[in-house]
């Protein structure tokens, strides 16, 4: 027996593409810090430029209280 058509699924994909700005960084590192970074990635087997983002995205979010102060602080001042 054959379904009829008004009654058979339909598959639907929706394909949400997100957009990520990268910015380039220019920092000065002590030749050690350099080195030993550099080996680290290498042992990883990641770029040097991964393993700093990765290791500044981390110091970011154990930071984020003092960005959510900042918001507080702002927030009272405006009597909010």
């Amino acid at each position: 027996m054959r379904t009829p058509g008004f009654l058979q699924a339909t598959s639907i994909t929706v394909t949400t593409r997100v957009v990520m700005t990268l910015k380039r960084v220019n920092i000065q590192l002590s030749e050690e810090l350099h080195t030993r970074a550099k080996l680290i990635s290498v042992l990883r087997k990641t770029t040097l430029n991964d393993y700093l983002a990765e290791a500044i995205a981390k110091a970011l979010e154990k930071d984020q209280g003092i960005l959510n102060g900042l918001e507080l602080d702002t927030k009272r001042r405006r009597g909010q």
